[in-house]
């Protein structure tokens, strides 16, 4: 770029390396398309990094519901026991319960959320009638019977 007949270009050139005196502002000039500051890294020391977890925090790997259900009936055509022995003994051989179906984590999942909506319904209810459905005295004493 020149500017009445002078080369700019080489003077600021000149007046940036001129001023460098140590190393960050070296790395600055040695990659001028930068707007980040170079940085050194955190360095953990390789001797405090555990390799693995201890036992008791790592979590079990669990089976699909489809292999669950594959081990039980294995189980069962082995021993010739129930369902409930076999679900005791899948319980004590893996440490979790068997898989729940999807369809009964959806219904476990729309129940929590109704029975609050539910409640509130007969509350409400029970407000309106004045206290003829007994919501209100239920709940305070955990009977339906009138006192």
């Amino acid at each position: 770029m020149d500017i009445n007949g002078v080369n700019q270009t080489t003077k600021i050139a000149q007046t940036e390396t001129a001023g460098i005196s140590n190393d960050a502002a070296a790395a600055k000039s040695a990659n001028p398309n930068s707007v980040f500051e170079q940085k050194s890294k955190l360095v953990i020391p390789e001797a405090e990094i555990p390799e693995e977890l201890p036992v008791q925090e790592q979590e079990p790997e669990q089976l699909t519901r489809k292999q669950a259900k594959e081990w039980l009936k294995a189980y069962r055509e082995e021993t010739g026991c129930s369902k409930k022995e076999a679900k005791a003994a899948f319980k004590e051989e893996f440490g979790y319960k068997v898989p729940s179906s999807a369809f009964m984590k959806g219904l476990r999942f729309h129940l929590v959320g109704l029975i609050p909506v539910a409640g509130g319904l007969a509350l409400g209810g029970d407000l309106v009638t004045k206290g003829k459905l007994g919501v209100q005295r239920f709940i305070e004493t955990g009977s339906f019977k009138r006192s």
